[in-house]
């Protein structure tokens, strides 16, 4: 990532206003959690190229990574008006809302976006953690398997899961889950 930043700052050096050198940047200094340096690259690359929708998604991701939640809120609704089937976009928003405790239009944004995307994990995951906050463990439980089915590796949903269980007094499986979690993500 280093090299490649380092290759990205020539390239900005040379070709200051490139709003792909630029995107490029951005998306290279999100990865790094160099957030107010991807924030910068970002808004200049939307500058110059308005309708790069790739950009606009990534400066909505690094607004999220600056904890300016209502500012990527706008920018997804606004990639929404241009493609209102697109279930990435939908996926995202509804994230976001859930992230500013919007539950009932993130529960929106996130059917939506199943419904466009069958097979979107992610979705399922955020419905299962609004299932749960509805007081409804039955279908938490019901969507996290789901989940688990589709990607066994998909830690979130193992704790999640886990902590179902141990709510129910299912105390071996949510052990179980729990342990299935920190083998995938040990840190």
């Amino acid at each position: 990532s280093e090299g490649a930043l380092a290759l990205l700052l020539h390239a900005k050096e040379t070709k200051p206003n490139d709003p792909e050198v630029l995107y490029g940047a951005g998306v290279l200094c999100l990865q790094m959690d160099l957030i107010k340096d991807a924030n910068a690259n970002l808004e200049q690359a939307v500058r110059l190229q308005p309708t790069n929708a790739n950009a606009r998604y990534a400066l909505a991701s690094a607004r999220i990574a600056d904890h300016d939640l209502p500012a990527a809120i706008a920018i997804y609704q606004d990639l929404l008006k241009n493609d209102p089937g697109d279930p990435q976009v939908n996926y995202a928003l509804g994230a976001t809302y859930f992230l500013s405790s919007n539950i009932d239009r993130a529960k929106t944004y996130l059917e939506q976006s199943v419904k466009l995307a069958p097979g979107q994990v992610e979705s399922l995951y955020y419905l299962a953690l609004i299932a749960h906050q509805q007081g409804d463990d039955a279908e938490s439980a019901k969507l996290l398997n789901t989940v688990l089915e589709r990607r066994p590796d998909h830690a979130r949903a193992h704790i999640a899961l886990g902590m179902e269980y141990r709510s129910e007094g299912k105390l071996p499986e949510a052990e179980g889950e729990l342990e299935r979690a920190v083998k995938l993500e040990p840190k």
